[in-house]
């Protein structure tokens, strides 16, 4: 299956990798066994986590966006104001930013629910403009979302499903502003490259679920369990899972 990520300035952009490419440092620096006496291991070896990070592709900030507070003392507001860098382009006025969809946009406090924002981001909203027209084969979707399992980050997605076979535009990707104490700081930097979405292909099928109840699911699970995990380390690796390749 392809994945297209179609943009005219192609060129002058950090273009989409596999998020691979991007594993966080945390899970780089982690030992994969603890003690060697009794094997004990990290979180560096089990094969849900490695998926959960490996899976998809990356978007990277096209450029540098630097966040900066403004106040306002006499009605006692402040806003952000958004200040991105330049790309390399003969244009002296903003317009590249409109004609290539590159950028940052605010959203208003009343496009959003209060309930959406977590206790470490500002209750203010915005949008990265993503210069990347991305297609899938006819019958596919993609998740936008931020990518999983990594550090802390300046920002969250809010996550989002698109039809990317059928939809012919941008897809934006409204985000807020994490871990940022504007008592403390009046500026935050996003740097050119930066991974700020994760971009996961899926095929659109329907389902329809039902609920079951099995007297003997301890006893089944008990003997399968047995049968392919007592004798083999690192047996769901060589059992169960399956590889999965996103080039």
């Amino acid at each position: 299956m392809k994945i297209k990520f179609i943009s005219q300035i192609a060129d002058l952009l950090p273009h989409p990798v596999p998020i691979k490419k991007v594993t966080p440092d945390w899970f780089k620096k982690l030992k994969s066994v603890l003690h060697l006496d009794d094997f004990t291991v990290t979180v560096k070896k089990c094969q849900p986590v490695l998926d959960s990070i490996t899976m998809g592709y990356a978007i990277l900030s096209p450029v540098d966006f630097m966040f900066r507070k403004k106040e306002n003392l006499e009605a006692k507001t402040f806003e952000i104001e958004i200040i991105p860098a330049r790309l390399d382009i003969d244009d002296t006025t903003d317009q590249w930013m409109k004609d290539y969809n590159v950028g940052v946009q605010n959203h208003t406090q009343d496009q959003i629910s209060l309930s959406m924002v977590y206790p470490n981001e500002i209750p203010l909203s915005f949008k990265f403009l993503n210069p990347w027209l991305i297609k899938t084969p006819p019958g596919y979707s993609c998740l936008f979302t931020s990518p999983f399992n990594t550090e802390k980050t300046d920002t969250r997605l809010i996550t989002g499903i698109v039809d990317t076979d059928k939809y012919e535009a941008y897809v934006n990707l409204p985000f807020f502003l994490t871990d940022w104490d504007l008592n403390k700081n009046t500026a935050k930097l996003i740097k050119k490259g930066t991974p700020i979405a994760l971009v996961f292909p899926f095929r659109r099928d329907d389902w329809e679920m039902k609920v079951i109840k099995d007297k003997k699911l301890k006893d089944k699970i008990h003997l399968w369990s047995w049968k392919w995990f007592s004798t083999l380390y690192d047996s769901y690796k060589t059992k169960v899972w399956t590889k999965k390749n996103y080039k």
